[in-house]
Formats: C-alpha cells, structure tokens, sequence
C-alpha cells in the first residue's frame, strides 16, 4: 500500500525524471507501471522521492546551461580567433569582472 506522502502519481515523477535524464528505451512505458516501487519500503520510497527531486534539479540546471544550435555555431566561429580568453588571461578578465561587481554591488548599497 502506497503512503499517504506518496499519493497518486509517484510513478509518473518517476517516469517524468527519467525522461529528463535522457534515459533510453522507456517507449511506452507509463508512470502507473512504477507506482508499485514506491509501495512497501518506507525508506526505497523515500530514496525514489530524493531521486526525482535530484535529477529534476539537474535537468533543471542542465536546460539552464545547455547552448542552442545557434549559439553553438557562434562558440565554434570564436573558438579559432584571438576573442576567445583562456588560460591567464581568462583568469585576470574574470578577477576585473568580479572587482566591478563588487563595487557596483557597494555603490547600489550605498
């Protein structure tokens, strides 16, 4: 029997964060075909929950900081000229970059 913390659809955010995560071959697979795994165990559930909210999370973050086609062919234009920074130099940009934050950061406060 399914706990009162799990209610109908823990499959389904199961399924949900598995999708997200990019795994294959889950076809036609429904979230009520996972519903029994979060019956029995109190602490297999409980471990399931902390899965989907983790991978949600990261699929969350990884839809953040994944680049479009666009930007791709833009990254890939830069990469062969001298606009690109790395090494030292991306180093000291980043240090001046942080610097300005910090006092535009002390300017509005004051």
């Amino acid at each position: 029997m399914t706990d009162a913390g799990d209610g109908a659809g823990a499959g389904a955010r199961l399924l949900s964060s598995l999708r997200a995560a990019g795994c294959p071959s889950l076809g036609r697979l429904r979230g009520e075909d996972l519903d029994w795994m979060f019956e029995g165990d109190p602490e297999v559930a409980e471990w399931l929950r902390r899965l989907c909210a983790e991978v949600g999370a990261a699929a969350q973050d990884a839809r953040e900081v994944t680049l479009n086609r666009e930007e791709v062919e833009e990254w890939e234009a830069l990469r062969g000229t001298e606009r690109v920074l790395e090494g030292r130099a991306l180093e000291e940009a980043l240090q001046v970059g942080r610097q300005a934050s910090l006092c535009e950061s002390i300017r509005t406060i004051t």
